[in-house]
């Protein structure tokens, strides 16, 4: 139907940029995929694909987009650490505020128990490396000190 289309209006079809992902059901252990061709080319088969800036994937799970979405919080707590560093905590706790949203719940709506408990740990990871706290010091007496909103606030306020 696709390529009698194309053919119609005049469109054609890069199978070297087109991907096809069937999305499998919880209960099916495997399933098999068709192969698709467009114009006499197949068209590549993939398990995981990122589309508009979220990765998708055959088993309609979106771990994989919140572990991209983590590892994009931890790198952009290492560049405010590394741009701040010399800033008094008046400052930091300025560009901090805005910065520590949930980034799960922002996507994702309701997010899972384990979801939250990772992203409660960027936010003590990334508060202890902008202020240079010790691993063993307590983020809850700094944050309290500084005005910070814990993880829990953040949470409450977003939801």
């Amino acid at each position: 139907m696709c390529q009698a289309y194309a053919e119609s209006h005049g469109i054609t079809f890069n199978c070297n940029k087109a991907v096809s992902m069937t999305f499998k059901a919880k209960s099916a252990k495997s399933i098999l995929t068709p192969l698709l061709t467009l114009g006499g080319q197949y068209v590549k088969s993939v398990d995981q694909y990122k589309y508009l800036g979220i990765v998708l994937d055959t088993e309609l799970s979106d771990d994989k987009d919140i572990q991209r979405q983590l590892r994009y919080q931890y790198c952009a707590a290492n560049k405010m650490r590394a741009s701040f560093s010399r800033c008094s905590n008046a400052v930091k706790t300025y560009f901090f505020i805005p910065f520590v949203r949930p980034c799960t719940h922002h996507n994702y709506g309701v997010i899972s128990g384990s979801h939250a408990c990772r992203d409660c740990v960027w936010h003590i990871i990334g508060c202890r490396a902008l202020y240079n706290l010790p691993w063993r010091a307590s983020v809850s007496s700094h944050q309290v000190q500084y005005n910070i909103p814990t993880f829990e606030a953040l949470l409450r306020k977003y939801t």
